[in-house]
């Protein structure tokens, strides 16, 4: 069943690549046309996001197959945003889109609540960590990530106890973050 959804996941990636490069090719330097040529293959990956999150959130302890599946969502979109600077989450004067940003800072929200966060293993941690990273970059000043987002770093940063016995700790969230994040953000 992993291999089912690890399978889907690399014809939704392959697919959505060529959509992409279709899109911005068929928009010329248009970037407003890119846009909003690709607002419905937005509006469908958030609804699939809310509903692979919304299945993992309600069973107690989630399947691989659903973080898996999660995962696999959370990459596409990342990939997504990533694709040419986010230019496909821009709005028609070719700035950060208001409602993208707030969007996809609410299904930032969601995953990095503790329920599903501090709950998903250590790749789908890695993948949501891999989308907070991507969005924020390309929304370094949007006020929703620093009001919204900020509040969940001391939770996602705080060194979890990998073995007791030895005191290891796990840093490598703090250092993701460090990182892909930290170079992106404003000075100011």
């Amino acid at each position: 069943d992993v291999n089912r959804a690890d399978a889907v996941y690399e014809v939704a990636s392959q697919f959505l690549l060529k959509l992409r490069g279709h899109v911005v090719r068929g928009s010329g330097n248009d970037s407003v046309g890119a846009a909003s040529a690709f607002v419905d293959v937005l509006d469908e990956m958030h609804r699939a996001l809310n509903t692979a999150t919304s299945m993992v959130k309600e069973v107690s302890t989630p399947s691989t197959v659903n973080t898996s599946v999660l995962g696999h969502i959370v990459h596409l979109v990342a990939e997504t945003i990533n694709f040419q600077d986010g230019r496909l989450v821009q709005d028609r004067d070719g700035n950060r889109s208001e409602g993208e940003a707030s969007r996809i800072a609410n299904s930032l929200q969601v995953l990095l609540k503790s329920d599903v966060y501090s709950n998903a293993g250590k790749d789908l941690q890695h993948q949501i960590l891999q989308y907070l990273c991507s969005a924020w970059r390309a929304n370094p000043s949007h006020p929703a990530f620093v009001l919204r987002l900020g509040k969940f770093f001391p939770s996602v940063v705080s060194p979890v106890t990998v073995d007791k016995d030895s005191r290891t700790y796990d840093l490598e969230p703090a250092l993701n973050l460090a990182q892909h994040l930290l170079p992106y953000l404003p000075k100011n």
